[in-house]
């Protein structure tokens, strides 16, 4: 490996800032998350917080519709490419 760069891994296993939770807001993030292991690999300062469920299952349309659009008007960010029309 060049110098400088680093895997996921060593990134995950050095960490060593501040205590820090995380949700993982889907059913799949969890599922993925314990199959793949992350979860062994985390230091005692990270936390995962199993969150309330994906958006699409389990709520309606109009409401996330509603969250999508409020989102794109106070967050120009990555969630601003998707269309609330």
């Amino acid at each position: 490996m060049s110098e400088g760069k680093k895997t996921a891994r060593e990134i995950i296993e050095g960490y060593d800032g501040p205590a820090v939770r995380i949700m993982e807001v889907c059913g799949t993030h969890t599922h993925e998350i314990f199959r793949l292991g992350i979860r062994k690999l985390l230091p005692k300062q990270v936390e995962l917080i199993s969150g309330p469920g994906c958006l699409r299952f389990i709520d309606d349309f109009k409401r996330m519709h509603m969250f999508l659009y409020t989102l794109n008007i106070y967050h120009a960010g990555p969630m601003s490419r998707f269309s609330t029309s």
